[in-house]
């Protein structure tokens, strides 16, 4: 090849590679996906009704709506700014959000599927939201208005000063408790709005959130939903996806009755325990959407056994277990071996899927009326192979190759008559009268240490396989599984929610099982994934999930709402609190963090004797928290800060004081206001101010001082002590004179 032919080769071999890089591009965008997939949330239905539907990536706390862009993938191109919120008519959409308090942001996205997180801007715009948090809430973003470089502005936008997470976040973080707190309240106002969406899983998500909480107050709520759920009737002969929802109702019931002991509940919990046994694919060690007898007597073929429902149904038989409640050990332990499988040898890594299935056959029986059950096709044959006949082996056969079906037989059947004592047997479809399914009743050894795990899988089934192996176990090869697979999900925090079609199943199981992990990688899990609880924070407190990069179908979009995401927020932090098994409660029901130590179900402790003001001192609180509250007001310090108040049914932010004595507060949603008198607001609401002037005056001794005696003289000396301490000691000794 002469000089010329070869230059021409190179600039083809270059055209080529761009193309390629383009077309990939293309390919994780797909034009406007993911950011035209949109589902409508309350939350974001103000954007919806003014763009369209979209699905752009929160900067924050700050209201904006921005998109990662091919043209300037280490930035953010604003789509949209929320009414109300702190970046409301400072930033404009179209504006390019290029750094923050004096930082430009350099590190491009690499719109990756398997880059270590969501890398780039979002990574690094985390790190200076937090630095602006853990001050006085000041955050100078660096701005290209309009899209224009040489017009590069500074724009000063506030935010709450909610301090930074502690390095051993979730624990012995003032941060994550205040975050658990403040998503419960939200969730459980969201449960009973109207338009909020809470269909599928999602209300079995909100509702764990609220049980994790530990806190008294959601009990009738709580009640009221498990009850109602109690009613249902799970029938393995009943279609639908009904392995997934009683799976999850399942782990629902078995947390409630370890915290509750509320009879109620036993016998539907009874005949869900049968249900795992009945709808299991006991050849293949698994379940599909559907119960496996309701595919057979309909001659469907169904989707497959799979991994998920797997792991959920497992976890509610832990959860039954560590509540007392007998389950079925055959296909409990069916399901522990079939995660075995799913663990190489060596433990380097932990399989997506059940790579193999148990040892299982079809064979054709001579005389039909052989090796039935009256419960029909899918179900067990009580006898097994006793008395079963001639019989011919349908697969697998020598010459078949079932790939991943096979078991650690392969195509060797010889198991089948030499072990025919032990065997099960299944009825087959309704149209194969003569065919059974045979499944050998064979273990894989346990481990007998740790497994040595190196390359991560940030799958659902496996966090589920960390905690369903964990909890209600004590053995300790069981044990050793657990933790290689919440190993395996601590290190994959970069795909932390990318698995297909459920970004948050995959979000908030992956997060539940890396807490089952070793402690130094469930502590590389939570500083991986920090920036997603800093960026994903919208102005209204609660989360919003980044789109899925799965795949550009648009299958991920029903799980874009906030309360999917809140709720996995508020599971995944409430490992600090240790209330349910699936959030480390110890084995006696107790939750292990001494907050809540005192009563079980994780109620806080009344701390110590609370002492209450002088008649005429208690006024002069009050008239001085009114004059805090009027000097913001004046001041326009007043933001849209959530609250729930005792007058208002939703959520509130407190607008204006018109006189020293008059509050007006205004709705979250809309602009409907009601004004009150200070002395027509009960005792928690002054409390609730008094926490909100202290939010708003963080350095402020005396509004620290005063939030403290106002959450004392409520009752709760442990949240007063905190203010106290902020105070300083000098300013706590002086309190003594206040008391009665």
């Amino acid at each position: 090849m002469n000089r010329s032919h070869k230059i021409i080769s190179m600039l083809l071999v270059m055209c080529t590679a761009s193309l390629c890089i383009t077309n990939v591009l293309a390919l994780r965008q797909s034009g406007d996906y993911p950011w035209k997939n949109g589902r409508v949330t309350w939350q974001e239905k103000e954007m919806f009704d003014a763009i369209g539907p979209a699905w752009y990536l929160p900067i924050g706390p700050t209201g904006i709506r921005a998109q990662i862009t091919d043209a300037h993938p280490q930035y953010f191109t604003v789509k949209y700014v929320f009414k109300k919120s702190p970046a409301a008519e400072k930033i404009n959409i179209g504006d390019i959000v290029v750094g923050a308090n004096g930082t430009m942001l350099k590190r491009p996205h690499s719109f990756a599927k398997r880059s270590q997180s969501w890398d780039g801007p979002l990574v690094d715009m985390a790190k200076l939201i937090e630095d602006s948090q853990g001050k006085d809430g000041k955050l100078e973003l660096i701005v290209w208005p309009g899209g224009k470089k040489a017009d590069q502005k500074t724009v000063a936008v506030q935010i709450e000063a909610v301090g930074r997470f502690s390095e051993t976040f979730p624990f012995n973080c003032k941060r994550t408790e205040k975050l658990i707190d403040d998503l419960c309240i939200a969730l459980a106002s969201d449960l009973e709005r109207k338009d909020a969406s809470k269909g599928g899983l999602t209300s079995l998500h909100m509702i764990l959130a609220l049980m994790a909480s530990g806190d008294k107050k959601y009990d009738s709520t709580i009640k009221a939903f498990v009850r109602g759920m109690a009613k249902m009737e799970p029938n393995p002969r009943v279609g639908g996806k009904a392995n997934w929802s009683n799976s999850y109702k399942g782990i629902i019931f078995g947390e409630y009755y370890k915290l509750t002991k509320d009879k109620s509940v036993l016998p539907v919990m009874k005949l869900l325990a049968q249900y795992y046994d009945d709808a299991m694919d006991h050849g293949r060690g698994a379940y599909s959407h559907h119960p496996t007898p309701s595919l057979w007597i309909t001659n469907a073929k169904g989707y497959g056994a799979m991994a998920a429902p797997a792991g959920l149904s497992m976890l509610a038989m832990s959860t039954f277990k560590g509540s007392g409640v007998e389950i079925s050990e055959k296909a409990y332990n069916e399901l522990h071996q079939s995660y075995l499988r799913a663990a190489t040898p060596d433990g380097v890594r932990f399989a997506y899927c059940f790579p193999s299935s148990p040892d299982h056959a079809s064979i054709t029986l001579e005389d039909p009326d052989k090796a039935k059950t009256d419960a029909g096709p899918g179900f067990r044959v009580p006898t097994g192979m006793k008395g079963i006949g001639k019989y011919t082996v349908g697969w697998p056969t020598p010459k078949e190759n079932r790939g991943i079906h096979l078991g650690p037989s392969g195509t060797d059947t010889s198991w089948i008559e030499k072990e025919k004592d032990t065997n099960d047997v299944y009825m087959f479809y309704k149209n194969a009268p003569n065919v059974r399914v045979v499944v050998r009743n064979y273990n894989l050894p346990e481990p007998t240490k740790p497994y040595k795990t190196t390359i991560p899988c940030a799958q659902a089934p496996v966090g589920l396989g960390a905690l369903a192996n964990a909890i209600g176990n004590k053995d300790k090869s069981w044990q050793y599984l657990a933790t290689h697979c919440g190993n395996s999900s601590a290190l994959a925090y970069g795909t932390w929610f990318d698995g297909h079609a459920s970004a948050g199943t995959h979000q908030l199981w992956v997060g539940l099982g890396a807490a089952r992990a070793e402690k130094e990688n469930f502590r590389k899990f939570m500083d991986g994934v920090k920036w997603w609880f800093i960026m994903q924070q919208t102005h209204d407190g609660t989360y919003l999930n980044c789109p899925n990069r799965d795949r550009p179908t648009g299958a991920n979009k029903n799980y874009g709402p906030h309360t999917m995401s809140s709720s996995n927020a508020a599971l995944i932090l409430s490992v600090s609190r240790k209330v349910l098994q699936i959030t480390g409660a110890s084995a006696d029901g107790v939750a292990s963090n001494p907050k809540f130590k005192s009563k079980p179900g994780g109620s806080k402790p009344a701390g110590r004797k609370a002492r209450q003001l002088l008649p005429e001192k208690r006024t002069l609180l009050d008239k001085s928290l009114q004059m805090s509250l009027a000097k913001l007001s004046r001041d326009k310090k007043l933001k849209p800060l959530p609250m729930t108040i005792s007058k208002a049914q939703a959520k509130v932010w407190l607008a204006k004081i018109e006189t020293d004595s008059k509050l007006t507060f205004q709705a979250m949603k809309g602009d409907k206001q009601a004004s009150f008198e200070f002395t027509d607001l009960t005792a928690n609401d002054h409390a609730l101010l008094s926490r909100l002037v202290a939010r708003f005056q963080p350095e402020n001794k005396e509004a620290q001082v005063t939030a403290g005696i106002y959450m004392e003289i409520n009752g709760n000396t442990t949240v007063a002590d905190e203010y106290y301490k902020k105070a300083g000691s000098e300013v706590k000794e002086k309190l003594e004179a206040l008391f009665e």
